[in-house]
């Protein structure tokens, strides 16, 4: 889900401004009629100000008046034919999550006086939300029609299409808006997520790095910047960045959903259920925090809530491959192996290049006893994916269990050369050796898994156990040094 944006719309040096220092500091210091007394003068001048019906809006936020105030504007745009007002009860109507009314606000408006910049823009700021996304196209193409030399609308065209992995026409949307604004933080920091999505860090960077210069203060910069920290594994300025854009925007949903992908990352799974909860309760229609919220309570063992959650997400998104084969593994988690096939299948359909549901499907069919139907899907996902460790492992495992020694080893040593320190090829290739006959292999392939993990108990007992086979002098070395 993109970033809802609409209480932060840059305008040049608008932070500058006397009167918006002053009501900044009115609203801090709780001074309300002070800060709604001089935002109506502005909006009296200019009534379609996202800067000026925003900070009304934040007035009545604090005051803990946003229903109320909705519903008044609503009802006065409409006996008044006033479309500013209908304006302002759609960005009301939007911080309280009703996004259906705040629409209906702004069609009303919009058919009041079809020529203005700013209804366009928001129509397609709540149907970006909606995740509508080809009628959020079509309103901010109007909203551009009106105002050509506008920067804004193609930072959110960029939104869309990173949304829709339309990563040419998304950078191409970024570059435009920065070609009619050069420092326009909004723009540098998508063109950052977009990059760091392609893996091309050093460029992601200087954008983040650009953005935050261009605007300390803007929120999605933090976030751009604490999203590329993550995935560099960054963790303590990954925290820190997204902790400031929390700090400068309480209400931003996707703040809190990357820190609960950071917090989840660390296996910190109590600080990532809390953040993803947070994003849920901001932004409800926000697929990726009911799916984060989803792997979280999988890795907690609470799959029943998982479930859940994937079906919410799946409700929202319901063509997103990835959340159909996690909501496969939640059923699997419960010992519901039928509903856990029907999702790998829809999983496979949506992509016929995804690997992990022809590894989860074949799975299924081992607890199934159908071990050539799993050896089926287990080469397909291989074929998918022939340098993965774990595809590699599981094929391995079935090809040992069933007597197939020779051939489960030539599976086992391909992980081997991917993944050396991995304990548990190790301890595999020490039950191969084991079962061959071959008990001094065996042993120092049991010590090699011990030595990686100390605490994996099954190759303790076997390194004590088959310690008798190794040669006399190699032995008592092995006793000195121990």
């Amino acid at each position: 889900m993109a970033q809802d944006k609409t209480r932060n719309i840059p305008t040049v040096d608008y932070k500058k401004d006397p009167d918006y220092i002053n009501v900044v500091k009115f609203i801090e210091t709780g001074n309300f009629d002070g800060a709604r007394e001089t935002v109506k003068k502005r909006l009296d001048k200019d009534p379609f100000s996202l800067i000026w019906t925003n900070l009304l809006v934040d007035v009545h936020f604090n005051l803990d008046q946003l229903l109320q105030f909705s519903k008044n504007m609503r009802k006065q745009g409409k006996a008044e034919n006033k479309p500013e007002l209908l304006l302002l009860s759609a960005l009301a109507a939007k911080e309280l999550h009703q996004n259906k009314k705040a629409i209906a606000d702004l069609k009303k408006a919009i058919k009041m006086r079809s020529d203005i910049y700013t209804l366009h823009f928001i129509m397609g700021v709540l149907y970006l939300n909606e995740n509508r996304f080809d009628s959020s196209i079509e309103h901010l193409q109007k909203a551009l029609d009106i105002s050509p030399e506008k920067a804004d609308p193609h930072w959110m065209l960029s939104l869309i299409h990173k949304e829709k992995d339309e990563v040419e026409m998304a950078k191409k949307e970024g570059e435009r808006a920065l070609e009619l604004e050069p420092d326009n933080s909004d723009a540098l920091a998508v063109l950052g997520m977009i990059l760091s999505e392609e893996d091309k860090i050093d460029e992601a960077r200087k954008y983040c790095e650009k953005s935050l210069e261009c605007d300390p203060e803007n929120p999605l910069a933090y976030i751009a910047m604490g999203n590329l920290n993550g995935m560099q594994d960054e963790m303590e300025s990954a925290r820190e960045n997204l902790l400031k854009a929390c700090e400068l925007d309480p209400r931003n949903p996707d703040a809190r959903y990357f820190l609960s992908l950071v917090f989840l990352k660390e296996g910190k799974l109590d600080l990532a259920l809390e953040n993803a909860k947070k994003a849920v309760q901001l932004d409800p229609k926000n697929p990726g925090a009911h799916y984060t919220m989803g792997a979280i309570y999988t890795g907690k063992g609470m799959f029943n809530e998982a479930v859940n959650q994937y079906q919410k997400a799946i409700n929202i998104d319901p063509d997103k491959a990835e959340y159909h084969f996690t909501l496969g593994e939640a059923y699997l988690g419960l010992s519901l192996t039928g509903k856990a096939e029907i999702e790998y299948r829809k999983a496979i359909k949506m992509d016929p290049e995804y690997g992990d549901p022809h590894l989860s499907l074949g799975v299924v069919y081992k607890l199934r006893g159908l071990l050539d139907e799993a050896c089926d899907e287990f080469e397909k996902a291989i074929e998918l994916e022939p340098d993965n460790a774990e595809f590699l492992g599981v094929m391995g495992v079935l090809l040992f269990e069933t007597g197939y020694f020779n051939k489960a080893k030539e599976y086992f040593d391909r992980v081997v050369e991917i993944e050396p320190d991995d304990p548990e090829i190790h301890f595999n290739l020490g039950e191969y050796y084991l079962n061959t006959g071959k008990k001094e292999e065996a042993y120092w392939e049991y010590k090699k898994c011990l030595q990686l993990n100390p605490e994996h108990s099954e190759a303790e007992e076997k390194v004590k156990r088959l310690k008798a086979f190794i040669p006399g002098d190699i032995r008592n070395n092995l006793q000195e040094n121990e």
